[in-house]
This record gives structure tokens, sequence and C-alpha cells, in this order.
């Protein structure tokens, strides 16, 4: 059998062991970097915006771009088909005192398959900050997202007949809360008959390989920056060396008695780098080389700017007279189901002002 990286990075292509339970497997993936189409996307929430071009696009988190030529651009995985990543932006552009608006366009990270990948998909959820804990939302051994949380945003891709490598989802408009100085990511593999999940943090019976866990589908690592233990593997922004592992955690990690914990992450109080444990930390070694911190291949992109804004204020991915009405209605008193800021112009005031820049943006104009 071979292994299949889906993800958006250039890499060359070497004999690969199996993947195996200790995160310490480099192996080099191959194919080039792959940006996914909106027809592999088979669901966006918000829906992508097709059309939009975003103002300035920078990495605002960025644990990824270094890692094919440092050495740790290797497949470092466990034995796991989702993962839980934390992201600050602290030490990146979004990172105090940057106050403008925080809107994600693109996502970069490498799934790993062994084998083809048939009709599994792959999948990525962002969370607000205040919805998450690694030490279990309601104490140790409770889920780390809360329950009945809604996620900023979630998107399902079809990753078939796509070359091996990292892949990037564009066109994203996911408004981080302003207040929110960072987000976590879920990454992982749906089998194909998942669909569209209810609960992205309960994925109990949709996962591939959800239990007995087959060990054939999982998530790379690496490290930008080549930091000691403990250190920050990212090079813009930043992330603790914790993570979630959604592992066969139960009182007895052994089949099939932690089969009831599949597809959801537990808390606990603190990292651990073995065991039963899914609040992990992981430590990479390149070949030839020495102990760094691992992080999620991850890479954010957001538009910055002194004046950032989102026209597509209804969320249905295009920029258009419907957002001008949606504004409209909302200026005028009406429900706000989207959750945007109504001050569009950024005044202080809701009024008629806003509706005219919003006017001009969708005409051409630049934002105000």
């Amino acid at each position: 059998m071979k292994y299949n990286i889906l993800a958006f990075v250039v890499a060359a292509g070497v004999a690969c062991p199996a993947i195996a339970q200790n995160e310490d497997l480099p192996w080099q993936p191959n194919g080039g970097e792959v940006v996914i189409s909106p027809s592999r996307v088979e669901y966006a929430n918000p829906p992508l915006r097709n059309g939009y071009q975003p103002r300035a696009s920078v990495p605002v988190y960025d644990n990824f771009s270094l890692l094919y030529n440092n050495g740790t651009g290797g497949t470092y995985l466990g034995q796991c088909n989702q993962i839980l990543e934390d992201i600050s932006f602290a030490e990146g552009p979004w990172g105090l005192p940057y106050e403008g608006p925080r809107v994600i366009s693109e996502v970069t990270w490498t799934p790993v398959a062994l084998g083809e990948v048939g009709g599994d998909r792959v999948f990525l959820v962002l969370w607000d900050a205040s919805d998450v804990s690694y030490a279990g939302f309601q104490g140790p051994g409770t889920s780390m997202i809360r329950t009945g949380a809604t996620p900023l945003g979630a998107f399902i891709v079809d990753p078939s007949n796509v070359p091996p490598g990292p892949i990037t989802i564009p066109n994203l408009g996911v408004v981080v809360p302003r207040a929110a100085l960072g987000v976590f990511v879920q990454v992982g593999w749906l089998k194909a008959s998942a669909g569209v999940p209810a609960d992205f943090s309960n994925l109990d019976g949709l996962l591939a390989e959800d239990c007995p866990a087959a060990n054939q589908r999982g998530l790379a690592f690496g490290s930008n920056s080549l930091r000691p233990p403990g250190g920050n593997p990212a090079t813009v922004g930043t992330t603790l060396p914790d993570f979630g592992r959604d592992i066969l955690s139960g009182t007895v990690c052994i089949l099939p008695l932690g089969c009831p914990d599949a597809g959801r992450f537990l808390g606990a109080s603190s990292a651990s780098t073995g065991g039963c444990v899914e609040r992990r930390a992981m430590q990479i070694t390149p070949p030839g080389g020495f102990a760094t911190q691992g992080g999620l291949q991850l890479r954010i992109a957001g538009e910055v700017g002194d004046t950032p804004c989102d026209p597509d204020l209804n969320h249905d991915g295009n920029v258009d007279q419907g957002d001008v009405d949606y504004l409209l209605n909302v200026v005028a008193g009406a429900p706000n189901p989207t959750g945007i800021d109504p001050d569009f112009n950024h005044d202080g005031n809701v009024d008629q002002g806003d509706v005219d820049s919003l006017l001009n943006v969708v005409a051409g104009g630049a934002c105000p």
C-alpha cells in the first residue's frame, strides 16, 4: 500500500513505514501544494466567497511554510483521525495592538492516508476560543469543546483524485469575534457515509476508522521555528505545546473498552506524551537532527490593513444587492442572524451612512 498526503505543499516522495501510535515517524510526502476548488468543497458554512477578492491577505498563523526546507516536513503522526489545535494571533499581524476585524480567508493543513482515500472526506472546523478548553469544558474527562457550541466555520472536502500533499481551502470568510485573540482548529477524517455532522464536538460513529482504529488515517505535524521542546513551533502566531488527539481514551485504552470515547476530545489537567490521555504534547526529531517542539502542520491566512472589511454581510458567498438589503433591514431594527457589525463605516453610528458605504464597496469601491 502507499501513503497519500493530501495537503498544500511541495515535497518529494520516499519510502515510508506504517503509521504508528508513536509520534516520531518522519516521512517526506510527495506532490505539490493543492488549492481545493469550490467543486471539491462539499459543505461550507459560512459559504465560500465566490468571486470576492479579500483585501491584503497574509499568514496570521504559520507552522507550515518552512517545514519542507528545515527537515520537519515529514509525517509525524499519532494513532488518531482528528486533531484539535489551539491558535493564538500573538506574535503575528493580528496580535495586539491590532484592532481591526479578523476575517480568515484560507487555511492549509496536511491530512494523511494509508492507501487510497476511497469515499472518506476531510474536514476543517474553526471554533471560538471561548468554547474550547484542553482541561475539559466541565472538568477532566469531559469534552474539550463546549456542548452545544456553534463553530465559527465548518467545511468538508472531497480529497479523491487530489495529488498527495498539503491542501488549502481558499475564499473563506470566517469572522473571528472581535474580543477573540485566537481560535481552535479541528481537522480530521469523516467516513464516506457520515454526511454533514449535526455536532462536530461529538463525531462518534462518523469518523473514518472510528473504532476500532485501523490506523490508516492521520494528520501531519512539523516545526517552522525549530525551537526546542516547550517552545513555539510556529513562526507567525503562537501555539501551546498541547493539542487534542482523539484516541481510544477510556479507563482502559485496549480495544474495545476505549471505544465509547471515540469521536470526542476528552480534557485532562495536563498534557501527556503517551498513554490514554487525549491532551497531548509532541516532540519531533528530524533525521539527523535534534528534538524540537512539534505542532499541527497549519497555516491560516487573513485580511489585514487599516480598514479591512467583509461586504458579504448575509454570508451567502456573494457580494451584491442582497448584502445591501440585509444591512438595510438590520439598520431598521430587523434581526441580525449572521451577527455582523452593522456599523460598516466604523463611525460609531448605525445609520444610512453604513448603507451608503456598503453600496460603494459592492460597486467596487474601497473599504471604509
